[in-house]
């Protein structure tokens, strides 16, 4: 099971940074090696955790407000929103994530329109 992991974290990694060449080894699968030498777990889970291990918070499901689902949210996590009318003002408190409505996940325009932030008139609606 942990092979696999480790496969898909070197991977992800190579994709990221191609010039890199991040390979398991052969007698080791377990393990990741760059440029022959064995590179450590902990470094490995550190520095891609975040980009293996993005997730998706679903707006009300996980969180009842925006705001709450962009709080619990890490860099490069999607906050997707269900449709409907959020009265409330956001701030990505300089995040860096995705937020959208159902056209991310299905292509259907409508959702755009079905699927609104209302600021109430007071100050900005949207903060990055």
């Amino acid at each position: 099971m942990w092979s696999r992991k480790i496969q898909r974290l070197g991977a992800v990694f190579s994709a990221v940074f191609p010039a890199y060449h991040i390979q398991p080894f052969k007698g080791s699968p377990d393990r990741l090696f760059f440029g022959g030498k064995p590179l450590k777990g902990l470094f490995v889970f550190a520095a891609l955790s975040r980009i293996a291990f993005a997730i998706t918070i679903n707006i009300p499901g996980d969180y009842s407000t925006i705001q709450e689902g962009i709080d619990a949210s890490n860099n490069g996590d999607t906050v997707l929103v269900q449709p409907g009318t959020y009265f409330e003002n956001i701030n990505f408190n300089g995040k860096n994530l995705v937020l959208g409505s159902l056209f991310l996940t299905t292509g259907d325009t409508s959702y755009v329109s079905q699927t609104v932030i209302d600021g109430g008139q007071n100050g900005t609606v949207c903060e990055i």
